[in-house]
């Protein structure tokens, strides 16, 4: 096994860059997406729900796999471009649909604070600003943390998609290992253990957050 991992450890290494950059640039553009998206639904008119509702329930319908294909094949040909990056196609594609879901976790995540706290701190004198900031996101973003963290962590899995449009990443490397060095089950296995370690790595910090931000909303 470890024969495999020395001899390709090139190409192992250059997989497990690839796919760390690709998660950490989806994690901020989908957060900070899906973040923006929620508030504006849930704070804005019925005209903006509607209007932001139709592309997020579209990216949650559609398959990623799809989602993926198509930016990478069918964009092009929309947007007037010969060529796509197939790098910048899968954050876009992944993107794209984690934020979809991350929008709607935020927007759950203030709906389940009571309207009678926005109220009483209207009532106190606070302003609408200072309601949301103070009363309302502090309890909503305990609501938030872990199933922002659980899409996290899917979504650091659904990044192995990103190798049908030849995304140098973790899976596509060890399919070409696997193809040289003919051995599946070690190679397979290899990547088992990666996958493994860097989603309970972000499973972890994300408990650690967690138990920092409640702490300080008990207090």
């Amino acid at each position: 096994m470890f024969d495999v991992f020395f001899d390709y450890r090139g190409l192992f290494i250059e997989g497990l860059l690839v796919t760390l950059q690709l998660n950490a640039i989806v994690v901020v553009l989908s957060v900070a997406g899906g973040a923006l998206i929620g508030v504006a639904r849930h704070y804005g008119g019925k005209i903006v729900r509607v209007v932001l509702g139709i592309p997020v329930d579209i990216l949650r319908s559609i398959p990623l796999l799809v989602v993926l294909i198509w930016v990478f094949f069918a964009s092009p040909m929309v947007f007037g471009t010969r060529y796509i990056d197939p790098f910048v196609a899968a954050v876009i594609g992944l993107s794209l649909t984690q934020g979809a879901y991350i929008s709607e976790i935020v927007r759950g995540g203030l709906a389940s604070v009571r309207s009678t706290q926005t109220r009483a701190g209207l009532a106190l004198g606070m302003t609408r600003t200072q309601v949301v900031t103070r009363v309302v996101a502090p309890q909503a973003l305990i609501r938030m943390l872990p199933p922002i963290g659980s899409q996290v962590a899917i979504g650091i899995k659904d990044s192995t998609l990103a190798s049908v449009i030849a995304v140098p990443e973790l899976f596509r490397q060890s399919q070409i290992v696997i193809g040289d060095s003919m051995q599946p089950f070690v190679v397979l296995t290899t990547l088992m253990v990666f996958y493994f370690v860097l989603v309970m790595i972000v499973v972890r910090l994300i408990d650690m957050l967690y138990t920092r931000v409640a702490a300080r909303g008990a207090s």
